[in-house]
């Protein structure tokens, strides 16, 4: 059976030519990303071929949640260290999971690293239905050039408050930083009256004082599908946008930084 399903997961990765959707996820809280490791395995036995990036290296990461062990991070494939297959691990029939926590700090710096990082991503396109990337919380680390370009997020809340802040922090700053960005909010617990008061005063507020729309949505599954409003969602306009977010900021010129100064002055520097 085993076998079966491997030749049949290989078939389908074969005959795919469409580019994989893509979707950042931000799990905000103590159960959230275990609840995102169970909605990626669902979406594995539903019959999709997913490829989870995750951002994040602490205990209690996607790789833990899902009880295997990356050895090594995308980084070492970008800088030619070791192949790109001994980057991505098989979880399950379905799912593949790849470490890129090393590879977003260094993002930017380097047009090189840039280049190279967009052409390994375009190599692991192949075969696969959706790619979700777990995203580190801004308010921990800067947000990364990866969840930036993402034309999509998920927030994933749970019941408890300091996970509502949290995410509402992460959605005030990707407004600012990311205009063209699509959001949803999903909740890992219950689907209670509570729970459903809690998202809808968060949408309302959403739109009240950020002016954005945010979508509901009881699982991944149900993210991806919507579409209203949310443009380009595949890893055509996520490879493209990389290049775009991991710019370094544009050198001013001598007037803005240094305001006021007589011309005669500028001219008779070396």
């Amino acid at each position: 059976m085993k076998k079966q399903m491997d030749q049949a997961d290989g078939l389908r990765r074969l005959f795919r030519t469409a580019p994989p959707e893509v979707m950042a996820v931000l799990p905000c809280g103590a159960v959230t990303t275990r609840w995102v490791a169970l909605q990626a395995q669902a979406r594995a036995r539903a019959g999709r071929q997913v490829l989870a990036l995750d951002e994040r290296q602490a205990c209690g990461n996607l790789a833990d949640c899902l009880g295997v062990s990356p050895r090594f991070d995308l980084l070492q494939a970008v800088t030619g260290q070791i192949g790109e297959a001994q980057c991505v691990q098989d979880v399950m029939p379905g799912l593949q999971l790849a470490q890129v926590g090393q590879l977003v700090r260094e993002l930017g710096a380097e047009r090189v690293t840039n280049q190279r990082t967009v052409n390994l991503l375009q190599s692991l396109q192949a075969g696969c239905d959706e790619w979700l990337l777990l995203a580190q919380p801004g308010e921990m680390e800067g947000l990364s050039p990866l969840v930036l370009a993402a034309p999509r997020l998920t927030l994933v809340v749970d019941a408890h408050p300091q996970s509502v802040t949290a995410a509402w922090a992460s959605l005030a700053r990707l407004v600012r930083e990311a205009p063209e960005m699509s959001f949803v909010l999903c909740h890992a617990g219950e689907h209670d009256a509570r729970a459903r008061a809690t998202l809808d005063r968060f949408c309302q507020l959403a739109a009240q004082r950020l002016g954005r729309r945010v979508e509901q949505a009881g699982s991944l599954g149900e993210a991806l599908l919507l579409r209203h409003g949310m443009g380009e969602l595949t890893t055509r306009y996520f490879l493209q946008r990389i290049l775009q977010t991991c710019r370094p900021p544009a050198v001013k010129p001598f007037e803005a930084r240094f305001p006021g100064t007589p011309a005669h002055v500028r001219m008779s520097l070396p």
